[in-house]
């Protein structure tokens, strides 16, 4: 016999299933046994009405032990993950207090090309004949500046020299080199100069407004 599917956790208990099917014969209105031949035309009729029930058109019908199962469906969740925003523009405050560092950026736009030189026109900076002296120009009409956080783990990379050998390269330096740096007090053992020594502008990575990258642009 199919035992129900379990579909909770719990012990299902077993269905006994019994045939209630009696021993003993009937007896006629005088209380004696029929005879054999009664007991033969009682069976005979008996099958001929469930035979007759079989072959009226209509199919037995069964039924299964075993419930009927649903199988529930459950949505996949969605994990949003923030995207990260570039920001161009100048590193105008650095502040390291408590533990929490936190930065003032001007943001602004650096343009290249045609592009650069039709902007400082329209600014006025060249006149309509003139051209530029290096391939970029940067706008920033708005000098407004945003504060963001600064992750602990933030990289930084700064455009460096090495005396006697290689001169505007890229090195990485971690948050605590950076704040010496730009605060002067004292020159980290380093093995090259830093190249911009905070003059040049940055390009700030930021996510939930908390600045993880920092990278300086080099200016020729």
């Amino acid at each position: 016999m199919t035992q129900p599917h379990n579909t909770t956790g719990k012990a299902v208990p077993q269905t006994r299933w019994a045939s209630s099917r009696r021993h003993g014969l009937g007896s006629g209105p005088s209380g004696r046994r029929l005879k054999t031949g009664g007991r033969i035309t009682i069976l005979a009729v008996l099958v001929a009405v469930l035979t007759g029930c079989g072959t009226n058109g209509g199919a037995a019908s069964t039924t299964s032990g075993a419930p009927d199962t649903t199988t529930a469906t459950t949505a996949p969740v969605t994990t949003t993950v923030p995207a990260a925003e570039t920001i161009f523009g100048w590193l105008r405050s650095f502040e390291d207090t408590g533990g929490t560092t936190t930065v003032g950026v001007e943001p602004a736009e650096m343009l290249t090309g045609e592009a650069a030189v039709a902007a400082a026109r329209q600014d006025g900076e060249i006149s309509q004949n003139e051209d530029l002296p290096n391939d970029f120009y940067i706008r920033n009409p708005d000098e407004s500046t945003i504060e963001f956080t600064v992750s602990p783990d933030v990289v930084v990379t700064l455009q460096a020299c090495y005396q006697g050998g290689d001169c505007v390269v890229s090195e990485q330096v971690d948050l605590a080199t950076w704040s010496v740096l730009l605060g002067a007090e004292e020159n980290p053992e380093l093995e090259w100069d830093w190249y911009g020594a905070g003059s040049l502008p940055y390009e700030f990575t930021v996510t939930n407004e908390t600045v993880t990258e920092i990278h300086e642009v080099y200016l020729p």
